[in-house]
Order: structure tokens, then sequence, then C-alpha cells
């Protein structure tokens, strides 16, 4: 596993949530717990 993919990954996220301008609780919820585990999702699919 490449440890430089994983910021990227997240930076989609945080995009993601910025675009869709979700409230900040519900952000660091999904950034937290469920980004973490599409991360780790797409990481594996490489």
């Amino acid at each position: 596993m490449n440890q430089n993919t994983i910021p990227k990954y997240l930076n989609l996220i945080v995009d993601k949530f910025i675009k869709l301008q979700i409230s900040g609780p519900t952000k660091l919820y999904y950034l937290t717990t469920e980004g973490r585990e599409k991360g780790k999702q797409l990481l594996a699919q490489k």
C-alpha cells in the first residue's frame, strides 16, 4: 500500500463534501468513519 495515495483520496472526499455543502459535524463524521473505509476500499481495488 502506497502511503502517498491516502492523502489524495482524503482530498477527493473533502472536495466532494465541500461541493455538496454538507454541514461541519456531518462532514467530520464521514471523514473520520465512512471516509476512511471508502479510502481503504479504493486502495484495495488498486
